[in-house]
């Protein structure tokens, strides 16, 4: 979006994490869990799978073994027993038996012969 200060004759744009106020005689910058492109009207939330800290231009997909809800500031990290490939809204346990969530958290691998994983 364009603001103009008070008393100012051109109009500027607001940088990218910023959108004008409803005078446009300013920007605010977007909260966390939000995100406004150059040239944008309104902060939006970030996507499931994604996060935002304040002042964010673009939100950012969640690494392996971490999760966010629609309009997140941070990913959260899975519970133990739990995995998420990236990008997730959520996660989920191993649905084999003797499978366990990856090291990365992103997925399950079956475990090592003579040994079970525990629910």
């Amino acid at each position: 979006g364009r603001f103009s200060p008070p008393g100012g004759a051109n109009c500027s744009s607001c940088p990218t994490g910023s959108v004008p106020t409803v005078h446009r005689d300013a920007c605010i910058i977007c909260a966390a869990g939000r995100f406004a492109g150059l040239e944008a009207e309104a902060c939006s939330a970030c996507a499931p799978g994604t996060f935002s800290s304040m002042g964010g231009a673009q939100c950012t997909p969640c690494a392996a073994g971490r999760f966010a809800r629609g309009g997140a500031a941070a990913c959260v990290e899975c519970q133990p027993g739990f995995y998420a490939p990236a990008n997730s809204s959520g996660c989920a346990r191993c649905p084999k038996a003797g499978w366990i969530p990856a090291v990365d958290g992103g997925g399950c691998v079956e475990c090592r012969p003579g040994t079970k994983a525990w629910r």
